[in-house]
């Protein structure tokens, strides 16, 4: 099983420079804190992944660079999230015990544009990351493609990020030391997968 694969190779990754990936979620974690840089922090953090899966040895320094390289990109991320989770989310909010037809009907559609838009996003970073020409379109549109090509695949990668969600709760102590990290890992080793990447030493681009 392909998945399973994946988490084989994420957890001998996470072994082999866990030093870096601890404090790697911890700037990540505390970008994260104001919520319109928290994209941002996200991209530095899965940039330094992306290095370190397919190219390089990578420093903690590679973490600033993917800051720096994709901040706007970040940014129009941060715009869009408060654009389509904000309404979605207040109209779940406002509309939940309304017993109209019409929000019976437009509640299911509002959760499903949620879970597409967050879905979207798992792969959106590390397909940004491996392209030649890295453009927003340009990997929403590919990540799109690889949801429609891999629907089993995309829910076992919802399931393993929901264990390990509730393993973090559980052991408060993991946000602050891996989960970010382990998450970035597993997706990154996911979209590569994917991409149909045989050797994690070279890199071959996507347009």
């Amino acid at each position: 099983m392909r998945l399973l694969k994946v988490l084989r190779q994420s957890v001998q990754h996470l072994n082999h420079r866990g030093y870096i990936f601890v404090w790697a979620n911890l700037f990540c974690l505390l970008g994260m804190l104001p919520l319109v840089t928290a994209p941002i922090a996200w991209a530095g953090l899965t940039y330094l992944v992306y290095l370190s899966a397919t190219r390089r040895e990578v420093r903690l320094e590679d973490f600033w660079e993917g800051v720096r390289r994709y901040w706007r990109h970040g940014l129009i991320i941060a715009a869009l999230n408060v654009l389509i989770v904000g309404v979605n989310l207040s109209n779940l909010w406002v509309y939940a015990r309304d017993p109209s037809a019409l929000s019976g009907f437009l509640r299911p559609v509002w959760f499903i544009t949620l879970v597409i838009w967050l879905t979207l996003q798992l792969y959106l970073w590390p397909i940004l990351h491996h392209m030649t020409t890295p453009t927003l379109i340009g990997a929403f549109r590919n990540a799109a493609f690889m949801i429609l090509r891999n629907p089993l695949f995309t829910l076992g990668i919802w399931a393993v990020l929901l264990v390990l969600w509730s393993l973090s709760t559980v052991l408060a102590a993991m946000w602050l030391l891996l989960t970010l990290s382990v998450m970035s890992i597993f997706l990154t080793f996911a979209v590569l997968d994917r991409l149909g990447v045989q050797s994690y030493s070279e890199s071959i681009l996507i347009h």
